[in-house]
């Protein structure tokens, strides 16, 4: 809320893209060690798995998102009593989708498979792989909710230590479970869910020491949940959409083979990357957003608009021309 716009927004930005950066490497380094060590069908069930994992994470996230917004604006008020509510609230809700999201992935996961018309040839792996990577999911909220409670306080440094560290150990695992102690794709799948486990619980426990200030209790507050579910579901819903068109043409993809799905599920992975900037200058500025709003800044709220359209669009334009020179080394 005070400082100059830009210099705050790309400070604040630039943990958060490095922090995806490293979350995108717990599913590039497992297609890595697939590719390169179990071959094109292993590589294609992973790749027809991920599409399913991307959209599921990004409903999750984007909820969290959303709720970060509200925490922003509440922190920024120094509304210390509601930002209390809002937390509990908000995580009881999320919590809730993403056990139904997570049950519900693993009992209809048959008929999941016919939907995404995955191949005979390749169905036992996706299945195998799918299953261990979705029981992860309430880690990912745990480290997710924890992340957002920590930005919408203006830490955006911390979470990305503790994402470092997991994808540190998500590499190292993926190298030992599929050579030194071979598991085929259940070793990739392992390792993932591992470093999920690794940065979710230490980051959350870090979080609530944080948190010490307010006081935390488990509390639904249905007031409160009207403005939560107001962010978060409209936030989930801007984060899911793309991926879930995504999800549409995998499914058209598998019906051409598992070539064409490998291939598929590397062009997607390095497209991930590209738009990774304008996503998360986009997240940035929402907490900046939030955080003005709530205190009552208004004219720097325009400023800052200003700064990150700048800053969103440079560093777009560098990435993307990257991908498109070096294309060729980054698909081999």
């Amino acid at each position: 809320t005070t400082g100059s716009p830009t210099r705050k927004i790309i400070a604040f930005a630039i943990p958060i893209f490095i922090g995806n950066l490293f979350q995108q490497i717990y599913s590039i380094s497992d297609m890595f060690v697939v590719g390169r060590y179990l071959g094109k069908e292993a590589l294609a069930a992973v790749g027809a798995c991920s599409a399913v994992i991307i959209f599921l994470t990004s409903i999750i996230i984007g909820l969290c998102m959303g709720s970060g917004v509200l925490f922003s604006q509440l922190y920024g008020a120094k509304d210390y009593e509601k930002l209390s509510g809002a937390i509990s609230t908000s995580f009881m809700f999320i919590l809730a989708i993403t056990l139904v999201t997570m049950v519900s992935t693993m009992v209809f996961i048959n008929p999941l498979m016919r939907v995404f018309s995955i191949p005979l040839e390749v169905m036992g792996l996706a299945k195998t792989y799918l299953l261990i990577t979705v029981s992860g999911l309430p880690f990912m909220l745990l480290y997710n909710m924890a992340a957002v409670v920590l930005r919408a306080f203006g830490d955006s440094k911390t979470p990305l230590i503790f994402l470092v560290t997991a994808s540190t150990i998500n590499i190292i695992f993926d190298f030992i479970l599929v050579l030194v102690w071979p598991l085929g794709i259940k070793g990739p799948a392992i390792s993932t869910l591992a470093a999920q486990l690794v940065s979710a619980i230490p980051l959350s426990i870090y979080a609530i020491k944080k948190m010490s200030f307010l006081k935390l209790r488990p509390n639904f507050d249905l007031a409160l949940f009207n403005r939560v579910s107001q962010y978060s579901l409209l936030t989930s819903l801007q984060q899911s959409i793309m991926n879930f068109g995504i999800l549409m043409v995998q499914a058209l993809v598998n019906s051409f083979g598992v070539t064409i799905m490998a291939a598929f599920a590397i062009g997607v992975k390095i497209d991930t990357f590209a738009y990774m900037p304008a996503q998360d200058f986009g997240n940035a500025f929402s907490t900046y957003v939030a955080q003005n709003k709530g205190a009552n800044k208004n004219i720097r709220i325009q400023k800052g608009f200003r700064s990150a359209i700048i800053c969103s669009s440079v560093f777009s334009i560098v990435l993307s021309l990257l991908v498109i020179i070096f294309a060729p080394n980054l698909v081999a």
